[in-house]
């Protein structure tokens, strides 16, 4: 993901904190049995967000979960992963 001039709105400091909200609500979904596309696609749509803001949030936990371990990425624990 390079940069594109969009990202000013896209990553500003509105945006981050709608983002940061939006990923909660991802990872309620994920904790729920939802699979992540499901639960980023239902939530990104709820919340207006871009592509490429649904992307950072979907990368952003997947490095929690790597960093983290295998074990914990599988279980998708709420305990084991970082909201932003």
């Amino acid at each position: 993901m390079g940069y594109i001039p969009e990202d000013e709105k896209f990553f500003s400091s509105e945006a981050i904190s709608r983002m940061r909200e939006a990923s909660r609500h991802i990872l309620y979904l994920i904790n729920e049995g939802y699979d992540l596309k499901q639960a980023s696609t239902f939530v990104g749509n709820h919340f207006l967000l871009s592509e490429r803001q649904r992307l950072a949030i979907i990368l952003d936990h997947y490095k929690s979960w790597t960093n983290l371990g295998l074990e914990c990425a599988k279980t998708l624990n709420a305990r084991c992963v970082k909201v932003w």
